[in-house]
């Protein structure tokens, strides 16, 4: 989840003159430049404050200023808890004693030794060699297992979701990885059937993605079935190549989340596949395949995804909420122009609201002109469109 990506790409192929080696043309195109108006930041940093002081009142001992140091100071110090300068362990502690206080008892011998019964909260704890797979392994437990109390049932966070979106049928478990590079990071990546089915209908396409087939983003340079082109792409952003050549819903995520954060982090990422998996982002024929995607529309969504499924869980759990408020205000401060922020606020009054369960709303634009409409239908005032961003073409060649 750095805060110079969208954790979503926007892709267009276009596929041209293929020879019997086979070539696309891979055109980056990270969709609109969207423009935060002043009334609509001031207004969501207000009810970021709010939240901010809220959480200040409900865990005791908390650290979370109201404006932070530097990027340099702030990531190790409130976002990263592989950090031995990180501010709010006793937070990860107490959601860890809230987490196997109600964890299904066979669970509870994994959860242990995890945390040594106890004595681990954070990956800071842990030997560096040790935390990738501690990281790892504890997302899955999070995940998987069952440990979230609510209305008489205990959930894991998966069973959680699927009963908060109320829609089984588009619901699919994630595959969860960890990142062996990076920090503060985080993809959810998959497609839909309606996309896969269309590549497979379009012979190019289908050879390429044949060829793609055993890609690892955290091994970008072993590969290069693509040509060298595509491998330099690759090599310099692979979660963003990964966007396009793996179908898998999967879920990567960086070492250094405290488990806390874990949980608004996986909410956050399903949130992408959950859009990606009911939404067409492809269309086209043999000679121009177009995946239309805007980056912060991709991030408001899976920003209010996450906001939507895990809001009721604060009271009980207020510790999970710490990060998804602390990221938006070091985003607002650093940079005010991220996705992730400017989608957050730009739709605060579509998402952000009493009403639950408007999930719909989360999967029906399948192109930046559909979120224009969208926008001009119903008088969101907030964003204001500043023009198409600048596109990039990769070549591969199969």
């Amino acid at each position: 989840m750095k805060m110079r990506h969208p954790l979503l790409f926007f892709l267009i192929l276009g596929v041209h003159s293929i020879s019997s080696a086979g070539q696309i043309d891979v055109v980056i195109n990270p969709g609109m430049n969207w423009e935060l108006r002043d009334e609509a930041r001031t207004k969501f940093n207000h009810s970021l404050e709010n939240e901010r002081l809220r959480l200040l009142k409900n865990i005791p001992d908390l650290d979370f200023p109201k404006a932070f140091e530097s990027v340099k100071a702030g990531i190790p110090q409130y976002m990263s808890a592989d950090s031995p300068q990180f501010r709010n362990r006793k937070a990860a502690c107490s959601f860890l004693e809230k987490m196997r206080k109600n964890l299904e008892p066979n669970k509870r011998p994994e959860m242990d030794s995890l945390t040594k019964s106890g004595k681990i909260c954070i990956q800071a704890d842990l030997p560096q060699a040790e935390q990738l797979e501690w990281t790892q392994n504890f997302a899955r437990l999070i995940w998987n297992a069952k440990w979230i109390a609510w209305k008489n049932e205990i959930l894991s966070l998966q069973s959680y979701l699927e009963k908060t979106i109320g829609d089984t049928h588009s619901f699919v478990t994630p595959q969860i990885s960890i990142m062996k590079k990076g920090s503060f990071d985080g993809w959810g990546i998959a497609q839909s059937k309606k996309d896969l089915d269309f590549f497979a209908s379009i012979a190019p396409i289908k050879k390429a993605f044949a060829a793609a087939a055993d890609f690892d983003p955290n091994n970008p340079n072993t590969f290069d079935r693509l040509g060298s082109e595509f491998k330099k792409f690759i090599e310099e952003d692979p979660f963003n190549a990964a966007n396009l050549l793996i179908g898998q819903p999967t879920i990567y995520l960086s070492n250094g989340w405290p488990p806390n954060a874990m949980v608004e982090l996986l909410a956050h990422e399903y949130g992408h596949i959950y859009r990606r998996r009911e939404s067409q982002h492809y269309s086209g024929n043999k000679k121009q395949l177009e995946w239309l995607n805007d980056e912060v529309h991709e991030e408001a969504a899976a920003e209010s995804f996450a906001w939507m499924t895990l809001a009721p869980l604060y009271d009980i759990y207020p510790e999970i909420e710490i990060f998804h408020i602390s990221k938006l205000i070091f985003m607002n401060q650093f940079s005010p122009n991220n996705f992730h922020y400017i989608g957050a606020a730009g739709f605060q009054d579509v998402f952000y609201t009493s009403k639950m369960g408007q999930f719909d709303e989360l999967r029906v634009f399948d192109s930046a002109p559909d979120l224009l409409t969208y926008l001009s239908e119903r008088k969101i005032s907030s964003l204001k469109s500043q023009g198409a961003r600048q596109k990039r073409t990769v070549r591969a060649v199969f």
